[in-house]
């Protein structure tokens, strides 16, 4: 685990990011704690996951916790099948934590914007898939970012 002065950087890293989200149509707490559940063991990875949904729902009211529950339940399986199966690499975290981005975009949308968007379609290809593949885009800096940090 990181150092105190480790953990102090990375909730400042955190709120710094947290900024950035509103912002942007980015998805960086969720993908931060998906990419730190890469580097992290089961119990860290989850309550980072836990805090990271929190602030996402917090930052947007209307979610009601959706964020909360799926970043703590995929950061905890992330956590467990880097520790048992897969090699911590920047390649496989990369790829886990943004198809988990996607899985869990896609599951809020259609949860919560499906039905009650008439144009969802549109809506979908011009709002979420940018969102999606750019937050995909910052996974590898953010893994050498947080690698440094706890590492």
């Amino acid at each position: 685990m990181a150092k105190p002065t480790g953990i102090a950087t990375l909730a400042a890293l955190l709120l710094l990011l947290a900024v950035l989200q509103t912002v942007t149509d980015l998805h960086l707490l969720l993908l931060s704690a998906l990419v730190l559940a890469a580097l992290l063991e089961p119990i860290p990875a989850t309550i980072v996951g836990s805090i990271c949904g929190m602030m996402t729902d917090m930052l947007t009211p209307e979610h009601g916790g959706y964020f909360a529950v799926t970043a703590t339940v995929a950061c905890f399986f992330i956590s467990k099948l880097f520790e048992m199966r897969w090699r911590r690499y920047w390649l496989s975290a990369a790829i886990i934590s943004s198809t988990a981005v996607l899985i869990i975009v896609c599951g809020y949308f259609c949860l919560f914007r499906l039905a009650a968007v008439p144009d969802w379609g549109v809506l979908f290809v011009r709002h979420y898939l940018p969102g999606i593949g750019l937050t995909a885009a910052c996974s590898i800096p953010l893994y050498g970012l947080f690698h440094r940090l706890i590492r």
